[in-house]
């Protein structure tokens, strides 16, 4: 948490930047002691990470954690930033800000109920409305709802089962809600807090708050959603004090709500603590490369990757084994996860170490199993299995583990597929499946068309031989296919009769668009004034020689046909025909 305080790290800049000791600055409370925080590190890395650590014999509470200067730090608020070291040495100096875990405010928490201040507002007295049924009074009370009976129930900050101060404001501004003496030391940093909740949601309290008659910080509105405690902070120089009378009002004079709880209330000691470290990039880099899991009893080579006869190594393999070598072999003997230490000095004032962890295992152990088709074959190292069993091999790994494949085989049937199909000239061929043993298919029907179905129909646009093949496949996955030669006719043509007698004698007494191949037509009759008589998008419909239910007179009657052919061609044709009756 950034602390209000933070901008007093400057005052002491000057004064603690140059310096790598730990330093405080404090009056009486016992400041934390920074440790783990070397004056220099030598480093061959990239980044640094520093992890400094606090104690204190006296206890202390940390609120701001500053870094100075933040460049090439990755959080200078935190106190183990990683440091991403330059070109250049650098001081990096580390200020705590602490408060005492001493809280000079006796009864702060009102756990030891109407004790340890004063106030200018009387304890309530009951009314029809509670305790708190008149302004200007308070209570030390567990719950805000007993209180009052339109308080909205909580419980206490500390721990929601606790005491708690609990105010009915007044309507008169600047009196005194909540007073205390506390003694204090001189020219002191303090820091104050206290929380506040609203109890009731009309026009909720200003509060104000003040040392020695001196205001401390802005009026403090209090939270407009009922029962969440939001908290007041603010810090104090003692200056030539040696008593602190702390006082807060209620500066809100509405008498509908102004309603507000206190809790918490806190008077503690700052104190300063800074130390520094100098950080001196190096030049050398401990990397090494190796598996990261090998095998009992395998060996393994490691290799530093920086090669310098003036450079001295040192390798500890995390088994209680050593090496100081270049380049040197290990091998172990128990599985585990072991961490490889890499030291590696290049003069007395730079070093850098490496860390790698490594498993090693025993070998490894697999049950499989897979299910072929007859006729075909499964792979297992440098076995081609054909037939049902079991079966083992063992795959060996070069610098880990052999591993020991036990596979179970089982043969399936393949299905038995064949088809059967009927083709008649210009109309859809027709496939029936006689397959067995498959539950799935695919046909090809050798004119780019494909289907799924069991038994489909295809309309081929063109006439020739096609190869039509069947794809079955069992439920187990296997498959077989089938092809056949298909022979298709496809005629192309089209014309409409010249002449025709609708004298319903049976013979020729409807007009038909006749011809093959053809996927659709747009065929229309005009009667001598142009008028159209009739028009039809059908094959199957021809025209009797009635205009609206009535006989046509015998006469010659005019036609325009439309057509598109299965193979993509069109047709326009007109003419005349002869209406005889």
């Amino acid at each position: 948490m950034r602390h209000a305080l933070s901008f007093l790290l400057t005052m002491f800049a000057n004064y603690l930047f140059a310096d790598t000791t730990s330093v405080s600055l404090k009056i009486s409370s016992p400041c934390p002691i920074i440790q783990n925080l070397p004056d220099t590190i030598y480093t061959c890395n990239p980044t640094v990470q520093l992890n400094p650590t606090l104690t204190s014999s006296g206890g202390v509470i940390t609120v701001d954690t500053t870094w100075t200067p933040s460049i090439g730090l990755s959080n200078p608020n935190t106190i183990n930033p990683i440091v991403t070291v330059g070109t250049s040495a650098q001081v990096y100096k580390l200020t705590i800000q602490a408060l005492s875990t001493t809280n000079l405010v006796i009864n702060g928490d009102f756990s030891s109920g109407n004790t340890g201040f004063t106030s200018n507002y009387s304890v309530g007295q009951g009314g029809a409305f509670g305790p708190l049924s008149s302004e200007g009074q308070y209570v030390i009370i567990n719950n805000a709802a007993a209180a009052h009976n339109l308080f909205a129930s909580f419980g206490d900050h500390t721990t929601g089962t606790g005491q708690m101060m609990v105010v009915n404001g007044a309507s008169v501004p600047n009196i005194n809600v909540w007073c205390q003496n506390i003694n204090i030391q001189p020219n002191t940093w303090y820091d104050f807090s206290a929380w506040v909740a609203t109890p009731y949601p009309n026009n909720p309290a200003i509060l104000q708050f003040s040392v020695n008659g001196s205001l401390l910080g802005q009026p403090f509105n209090a939270p407009n959603s009922l029962g969440n405690w939001s908290p007041f902070q603010v810090s104090w120089f003692s200056g030539n004090s040696t008593i602190a009378t702390i006082c807060i009002t209620n500066q809100n004079t509405a008498l509908d709500g102004n309603d507000f709880a206190l809790d918490d209330i806190q008077f503690r000691e700052i104190c300063f603590v800074s130390d520094s470290i100098y950080i001196v990039p190096g030049s050398v880099n401990a990397f090494f490369s190796s598996p990261d899991t090998i095998c009992v009893d395998k060996s393994i080579t490691f290799t530093s990757a920086y090669n310098d006869p003036s450079s001295s190594y040192y390798w500890s393999f995390g088994d209680g084994f050593s090496s100081s070598n270049y380049s040197t072999q290990h091998s172990y003997v128990t599985p585990g996860l072991y961490t490889i230490t890499h030291v590696l000095y290049n003069s007395p004032t730079c070093k850098d170490t490496f860390q790698k962890q490594i498993f090693v295992r025993e070998p490894y152990e697999f049950y499989k199993s897979a299910i072929i088709c007859k006729g075909s074959s499964v792979i297992l190292g440098n076995q081609t299995i054909t037939d049902s069993g079991r079966y083992m091999y063992t795959f060996q790994t070069s610098g880990a583990c052999d591993s020991t494949v036990h596979l179970e085989v089982a043969v399936a049937e393949t299905p038995h597929v064949n088809f059967t199909f009927t083709s008649v000239l210009n109309m859809p061929v027709k496939f029936t499946n006689h397959s067995t043993n498959a539950t799935s298919f695919l046909w090809n029907f050798g004119d780019s068309a494909t289907s799924t179905e069991v038994h489909p129909t295809h309309q081929y646009k063109r006439s020739g031989n096609f190869k039509v093949c069947l794809t079955g496949w069992s439920a187990e996955g296997c498959k077989q296919v089938v092809c056949k030669t298909v022979s298709v006719e496809v005629i192309i043509a089209i014309d409409v009769p010249t002449a025709f007698s609708p004298n319903a004698d049976g013979v020729n007494d409807v007009l038909f668009v006749r011809g093959g191949g053809i996927e659709r037509i747009c065929f229309r009759i005009y009667n001598r004034w142009g008028q159209q008589i009739f028009e039809t998008n059908n094959l199957s419909e021809g025209w009797d020689g009635t205009y609206k239910g009535t006989p046509v007179d015998i006469e010659t009657v005019a036609f325009v046909l439309q057509a598109t052919f299965i193979d993509g061609n069109t047709i326009t044709k007109q003419g005349n025909i002869t209406l005889i009756r």
